[in-house]
């Protein structure tokens, strides 16, 4: 059986990547491969159903933010956008929820106002995050979701 999977009543199951992996973060490599319990990229993060691996998603997008902003590319608020935008690349759909549980403006006004507070947090122009395009690039179809 694959490391990347466990029994469960005789079924093969998929382990949920809700961390990343230390040594692909360090080196870009990981002996693993596609073996490895943990998550080789933010695209492979997957957000937990349950409220313990919010929680630990946000720690981590916010201790990486605060690291950004103490770097002096942005602020902390701008910074902890482009992290939570690049974490959820993969499930855009579970980033406003998220939003709202780590303090940053979201609007009250429905989920396009939301995206456009984000929008201008992390636009390139106004954030000198390194990773700011990059967001931006995620966060423009989530409003064109919205719009819709």
């Amino acid at each position: 059986m694959p490391k990347d999977a466990r029994r469960v009543q005789g079924t093969s199951v998929p382990r949920r990547k809700v961390r990343l992996c230390r040594f692909f973060a360090v080196s870009g490599l990981c002996k693993w491969g596609n073996s490895c319990y943990f998550a080789h990229g933010e695209a492979e993060l997957v957000l937990g159903s349950d409220a313990a691996s919010q929680q630990q998603i946000i720690s981590e997008c916010s201790s990486r933010a605060w690291e950004d902003a103490q770097g002096g590319c942005c602020s902390f608020p701008q910074a902890l956008a482009v992290r939570l935008a690049l974490r959820f690349e993969a499930q855009p759909q579970n980033l406003l929820p998220t939003m709202e549980k780590t303090g940053l403006p979201v609007s009250g006004d429905g989920a396009r106002a939301a995206v456009k507070v984000l929008l201008r947090l992390c636009h390139p122009d106004k954030c000198g995050h390194p990773e700011a395009k990059k967001a931006v690039q995620i966060l423009g179809p989530l409003l064109a979701k919205c719009n819709s």
